[in-house]
Order: structure tokens, then sequence, then C-alpha cells
């Protein structure tokens, strides 16, 4: 297997909550061990739902989509992209705020 590298944006510091973002690294890593080829491009709508933070997880090739709620100190609204780089022997994975890219 090779070696991942993670990486995050200023934005993503400044403005999302650290539980957020651990829970959406999980979300990567569990993807990436369900399945052997992943999209460069994974999505995370979040969305604020009843004062719960809902996230819709898509990708387009292969066509992926589901959704999560789990309860957070600070739901917030954003769209976040991890987009993976590929580098012979080794994943770069970055965390990006939309308006970032």
């Amino acid at each position: 297997m090779k070696k991942i590298e993670r990486y995050m944006t200023r934005g993503i510091q400044a403005d999302v909550p650290m539980e957020i973002q651990l829970f959406l690294w999980e979300l990567q890593t569990g993807i990436r061990k369900s399945n052997k080829e992943i999209d460069y491009l994974q999505v995370y709508d979040l969305i604020i739902e009843e004062g719960q933070q809902k996230i819709r997880h898509t990708s387009e090739e292969p066509e992926y989509e589901k959704e999560y709620v789990i309860q957070v100190e600070e739901p917030m609204t954003a769209k976040i992209y991890i987009i993976e780089d590929d580098y012979g022997d080794k994943l770069v994975e970055t965390m990006l705020l939309a308006e970032e890219y």
C-alpha cells in the first residue's frame, strides 16, 4: 500500500471545527479501505439540519453518494473537497474549502 500524506488549507484550519475535520478524514479512510479505486475528488456538502451537522458525501467516478448526520458543537454550512494526487510511491490528499479551489 502506498504511503498517504494529508494536508489541509488555511481556510480549513481557520473555519472548520476540528471534530468535523477528523470526521471527514475518517470518512476518507473508510472509503479508501472499502473501494480499490476512488475518484481523485471527494465532495462533502455540510448542511445544518435541525441543529445537527448533515454531511452529504459524493464523488463522480465511480459514482458514490452517502449522507451522515452527526452531533457537533458548531454545525456549519460549507462545501469541502478532498483532492488526491498520485505520485507513484505516495498519495497526497488535500482538504480545502470549495471557494479555495
